[in-house]
């Protein structure tokens, strides 16, 4: 006898027929299914990767992927052949000064130690510090403008390396000044962001003293302005950097800092445009 797709019977007596029992388990399977492949799909539309990789800006991701692919094979390399590129394109005081043997290659050297590593872990610091803060900077500023303020940065922490200890015989080596030339733009704009916004705060916030801490900040910043803090990040840097073991260039950083600070001050009244 035929039937409906809708369980009625095609006869007089328009009986419905209901599922059996495992007609039922069976549609209840399949709607299971169903509803699970649905949630797997909009999740996996929804996730993203820790890392997105097409989303880091171009600079950020230049940033990276040169100073992984320059210093990896030099890694592997032996102890001499690091240390001969070292002394070549490391950036040596005593070379500009008269100390030891001019080359032709010492102009360059204010750009190749950028680039070169002292190990895995002064790399990847410097990777994972530089990739956070190009982002934030670039999505502010633009590629071409971050590229230029790095690279100043940089120079800024080479010369004040230099004006400490000219007859070094030392090399410079590694990106930590335009690093921290990136960390104190970021830090002056964070700062001055403090202080124009309103002073609004959830019942939360109230709750925990979070609001008594961004007034007491608020005031700080509104009163003396940002300088207070971030004088206190440049002596701490110099601070941390004198008391770590090993060979730390605190000039190098304090150079970039404070280069990163004043290359945001001067775009901001239009002195520059990079």
């Amino acid at each position: 006898m035929s039937k409906k797709l809708n369980g009625h019977d095609r006869s007089e007596n328009k009986i419905v027929n209901f599922p059996g029992s495992k007609e039922r388990q069976k549609l209840k399977s399949d709607e299971e299914k169903r509803i699970r492949a649905e949630y797997k799909k909009r999740k996996k539309e929804q996730s993203e990767p820790f890392i997105n990789y097409d989303k880091i800006p171009l600079f950020a991701r230049t940033f990276f992927m040169t100073l992984l692919l320059i210093n990896l094979p030099i890694f592997f390399l032996g102890s001499a052949q690091q240390l001969s590129i070292i002394h070549n394109f490391g950036f040596t005081p005593g070379v500009f000064t008269g100390i030891f043997e001019w080359s032709w290659l010492a102009p360059l050297t204010l750009f190749t130690h950028i680039a070169l590593h002292g190990g895995f872990m002064h790399l990847g610091f410097n990777l994972v510090m530089g990739l956070a803060l190009s982002i934030a900077f670039e999505r502010q500023y633009g590629a071409r403008a971050a590229f230029k303020f790095f690279i100043i940065s940089c120079l800024g922490g080479a010369l004040l390396f230099f004006l400490i200890s000219p007859f070094s015989p030392q090399a410079l080596i590694g990106a930590s000044g335009g690093i921290s030339g990136l960390f104190g733009a970021l830090l002056l704009n964070i700062l001055r962001q403090l202080s124009n916004q309103p002073q609004v705060y959830s019942a939360a916030a109230i709750a925990n003293g979070q609001h008594a801490l961004k007034q007491r900040t608020s005031k700080i910043l509104k009163k003396k302005g940002p300088w207070p803090i971030l004088i206190f990040w440049g002596l701490f840097m110099t601070l941390i950097g004198l008391i770590t073991p090993g060979n730390i260039s605190w000039s190098a950083h304090l150079g970039g800092y404070i280069t990163g600070i004043t290359l945001v001050i001067l775009i901001e009244k239009r002195k520059i445009k990079l």
